[in-house]
Formats: C-alpha cells, sequence, structure tokens
C-alpha cells in the first residue's frame, strides 16, 4: 500500500500525469504497486508499467475500483467522457481535478454525491522537480488525504492552497506562467544572439540568470524591485535597460496578458 494505506489511481497519463507519477515512485512516497493509470493512449501507462513497475488498466472504471484517490489527468475536454466512464465506481473515493476551467460544481455534477473532492492547479516544471502547485479543498477530503496529495506535490515543487475562488488567478501567475518565462528568455537569448554570443551560450546565459533571479526572490525574501535596484548601479548599464523596460510599459504588457489569461479561464468555468 502507499503512504497510509492509500492506492492511487490515474485517469489520464500525459505529460503532468506521468511526471506526479514518476515524482510519487521516485520520492519513495508511493511504492509503484499501489498506483494504476489509464489512458486513451495505451501505449502511455503501459510505458510506465515497464519504467517503473505501476500497474496499466484499459478503462476508468477499473482505475476507479482500484483506487483509494484518484486524479483527474485528462485535458479539460475530455474530462467529461472520462468521468462518464468512472461513474458509480468513483463513490467514496478521494477525487483530484487538475483540469483547468471545471469547477469543483461543475465536478460534482459528474460524481456520485460521496465522492471527496480537491482541485488542483499545477505547472510543467513539476517534471523538473520545481511545479508550483495550487490546491482548492472544498473541505471533504479526509484530514490524511489532503495532507498525503499534498506531500505528493509538495515532492514536486512548491503548494500553495486557496481558496477556489482564486484558482482562476493561479491560473494567470503559474498555471500558464512558465510559458511566459518562455517567451522571456527566448527574448533575453536572441538579444544576446544578436550582440554576437553563440545561440547555445546565450540560451544558457539567460536560462541560468533567470533560474538565478528566481532563486534570489525566493531564498532572501525580497521584494523583486528591491532586487532590481541592487542590480542597477546609478549610471550603470543595467539601468538603461530598466528605464526601457519601464518606458515600453512592460509592467502593463505583463498584467494585460495575465488579465486575459484569467479571463478565459473564468470563460471556460461557466462553459
Amino acid at each position: 500500500m502507499g503512504a497510509d494505506g492509500l492506492k492511487v489511481g490515474f485517469i489520464g497519463c500525459g505529460k503532468i500525469g506521468s511526471a506526479i507519477i514518476r515524482g510519487m515512485v521516485r520520492s519513495g512516497l508511493v511504492p509503484a504497486s499501489c498506483i494504476a493509470a489509464s489512458d486513451t493512449a495505451m501505449e502511455k501507462p503501459q510505458e510506465l508499467e515497464k519504467e517503473l513497475g505501476t500497474r496499466s488498466f484499459s478503462d476508468n472504471a477499473a482505475i476507479a475500483r482500484f483506487a483509494d484517490i484518484i486524479f483527474l489527468a485528462v485535458k479539460p475536454s475530455s474530462l467529461g467522457p472520462a468521468l462518464a466512464g468512472a461513474g458509480s465506481h468513483l463513490a467514496g473515493k478521494a477525487v483530484v481535478s487538475i483540469a483547468a476551467g471545471w469547477t469543483m460544481e461543475h465536478l460534482r455534477s459528474f460524481l456520485p454525491p460521496d465522492a471527496r473532492l480537491l482541485r488542483a492547479m499545477p505547472n510543467t516544471p513539476l517534471m523538473v522537480g520545481e511545479g508550483m502547485t495550487a490546491l482548492a479543498n472544498d473541505g471533504n477530503l479526509k484530514d490524511e488525504e489532503f495532507a498525503f496529495v499534498k506531500s505528493i506535490f509538495s515532492a514536486l515543487g512548491k503548494v500553495e492552497t486557496l481558496p477556489e475562488c482564486l484558482m482562476d488567478a493561479a491560473t494567470g501567475v503559474s498555471g500558464s506562467g512558465p510559458a511566459y518565462f518562455y517567451m522571456f528568455i527566448g527574448s533575453l537569448a536572441g538579444a544576446g544572439e544578436d550582440a554576437g554570443l553563440p545561440k547555445e551560450t546565450a540560451l544558457l546565459m539567460a536560462a541560468q540568470t533567470a533560474m538565478g533571479a528566481a532563486k534570489m526572490v525566493l531564498d532572501t525574501g525580497k521584494d523583486p524591485g528591491s532586487l532590481r535596484d541592487e542590480v542597477c548601479s546609478p549610471g550603470g548599464t543595467t539601468i538603461e535597460a530598466v528605464a526601457s523596460f519601464e518606458k515600453d510599459g512592460l509592467d502593463k504588457i505583463v498584467k494585460r496578458a495575465v488579465k486575459k489569461c484569467i479571463v478565459k479561464s473564468q470563460r471556460l468555468s461557466k462553459q
């Protein structure tokens, strides 16, 4: 059995689902024999079975019968049919949904009345152990179940618990956030290439600088503005670039983009 005797099932094991499964096994949180997965592309759970020793099932109802905690790790557009396939077998089970836009109210309309529910919004860096996951607990998960799920995501990065009303904001900032940083890293590396740096060197410099800056924020606890000012010497080089960003409205550009992402997430929640 897994922690506290729990068995874990995954309905869907794409990139995020597979990363969570690998994290559980490699961290020792759950024995591979206590994890099962199903997917419309059966080669995915079968590959995990061969790699890790987990179990693969051909249908969602079998996952629901096997597991105490079931992760819903399919695309939002596929979640309805996936839940229909599991049906009444989800009765009395703890269900963790990582589907963007699916509110607890909407999820409950597909679940048996006694299913216990938790929403999670992870991001893709959990695939390298540096994820950021927001959890929204509606309060009916057992304490040991919530602690167990939190420990899984904590093994893959950092975790924050939020009220469900803030999950769209979490989607806009951290769920979708990696894409924004990839764009900035790409632009920064491109500027280095334009200045004569080899492509690989420019990308290494940009990516390592981004990782180091993020670690400075987390490790020092200082406000990003204060850390920025520490790099900017009066009359120096950095302040010229910072002044250019400010003139072009970087702060407004970022906030406008994140707002659009949040609005889209809210729209999906209402559909």
